[in-house]
């Protein structure tokens, strides 16, 4: 088993910016396929057609203001058989 980071971006970016990132994250999403440009070249990550998503959202008041802050992930497992044709998801079903 190997872990393997392919693609991270941490950084202060206009709210305009974020928002195309996330437009194109959802995009390739939609296609079944994402694609992202980083320091290693192009990436692109196979989306099945299920995956689990967790969506949060978090506002922290402090001195003179609040930290607010949006999370969301989306996971997927990729089976190392073939799909089973039923699901889509490599089990024996």
């Amino acid at each position: 088993m190997s872990k393997s980071k392919v693609f991270e971006i941490e950084e202060e970016a206009l709210a305009y910016n974020a928002g195309v990132l996330v437009e194109r994250v959802a995009q390739g999403l939609c296609r079944g396929r994402i694609e992202m440009e980083g320091d290693a070249g192009q990436v692109a990550l196979e989306v099945p057609k299920e995956v689990k998503i967790s969506c949060s959202a978090k506002k922290k008041e402090k001195d003179g203001g609040a930290k607010c802050k949006v999370e969301i992930e989306i996971s997927w497992y990729i089976a190392d058989q073939e799909p089973c044709g039923d699901c889509g998801c490599g089990c024996d079903d």
